[in-house]
């Protein structure tokens, strides 16, 4: 029967055939099974860093577009506040210059069309009676058409 050499009672001397199996089995190390649970915790949590960067990602560009859509809604309001002199048909004809849609119905105001944007103008009256002013809606579509922003103002008219 042949002996174990783990087991000899032979002296091991470096470099001999018993020191090199003794080396081996004393070694510590890791199972494949250890190595794939921990390849896949380490996939998991790289896989959720990854949809945390890439939602980020969505949400900055979707922001971006927005201030954008907002910029160029107040853009053309403000252009409202220095216009003279004010009546329905200037205000209607400097925003269909800029490339805006008078609608008339403000249920319309929310439609998809070919142009920049959409716009309502209604008079009104905010001083009680001291003049009269234009309640002036614009809507700007983003993200294809499914998001959009509102901004409204008066705008004093002639007195």
């Amino acid at each position: 029967m042949a002996e174990d050499p783990l087991r000899s009672p032979l002296p091991t001397t470096p470099g001999s055939n018993a020191t090199a199996i003794r080396n081996i089995k004393c070694q510590g190390g890791f199972t494949i099974v250890e190595v794939l649970i921990s390849i896949l915790i380490l996939s998991l949590v790289t896989a959720a860093f990854v949809m945390i960067f890439t939602s980020s990602f969505k949400n900055t560009f979707s922001f971006g577009r927005k201030n954008t859509a907002m910029a160029s809604a107040s853009e053309n309001m403000e252009m409202l506040y220095a216009l003279r002199p004010v009546t329905a048909n200037t205000i209607a004809a400097k925003l269909s210059a800029s490339g805006g849609n008078q609608v008339t119905d403000p249920g319309d105001l929310y439609r998809e069309t070919e142009q920049n944007f959409n716009f309502h103008v209604e008079t009104v009256d905010p001083l009680a009676g001291e003049g009269k002013g234009y309640k002036v809606t614009i809507v700007v579509f983003y993200e294809a058409e499914q998001r959009h922003v509102t901004l409204t103002s008066i705008i004093r008219g002639v007195v």
